[in-house]
């Protein structure tokens, strides 16, 4: 199950990268979205973030396949660091789009949400997945679980 999930995690960053490089384009050939444009309390355009994120994109994709398909599990962190980065920094631009213009980009909500979900597979992956086994070792099942609480209790 875990495999299916991060498999799907890498396509999701896939979709991500690929709306984030159609929006950087859309900006450097024409006006673009006028939610983009207005950026609160930061000294650089629109342009600037939209690649940041999509390289921000792009480095997860890498990190997320060599933690899911090569099982290089020092990358946990980082991947649960960058990805926490780049949603609260689209959560930022959003509510600055909110707040100044009364209007929200669409694709700018697609691609943090897309961001949050990424972090929500790490945070589990790292922190939920990692507690669980230590609590309750390997023995996942309703009746494993059962049992072990209730020698526990004695």
């Amino acid at each position: 199950m875990g495999r299916h999930i991060g498999r799907a995690m890498v396509w999701l960053q896939c979709i991500n990268f690929a709306l984030l490089v159609y929006l950087l384009i859309e900006k450097l050939t024409s006006t673009g979205c006028t939610a983009c444009h207005r950026v609160p309390l930061l000294p650089v355009n629109d342009i600037t973030i939209t690649a940041a994120g999509t390289l921000s994109s792009l480095s997860l994709i890498i990190i997320i396949y060599l933690i899911v398909f090569r099982n290089i599990e020092r990358l946990k962190l980082g991947s649960l660091i960058i990805s926490l980065i780049s949603a609260s920094f689209g959560m930022f631009l959003l509510e600055g789009q909110l707040a100044l213009g009364k209007q929200i980009c669409l694709l700018c909500l697609i691609g943090t949400i897309i961001f949050y979900l990424t972090f929500c597979y790490m945070f589990y992956l790292i922190v939920l997945k990692e507690t669980w086994h230590r609590l309750f070792g390997k023995q996942d099942n309703q009746y494993g679980l059962q049992k072990r609480l209730t020698n526990r209790n004695r």
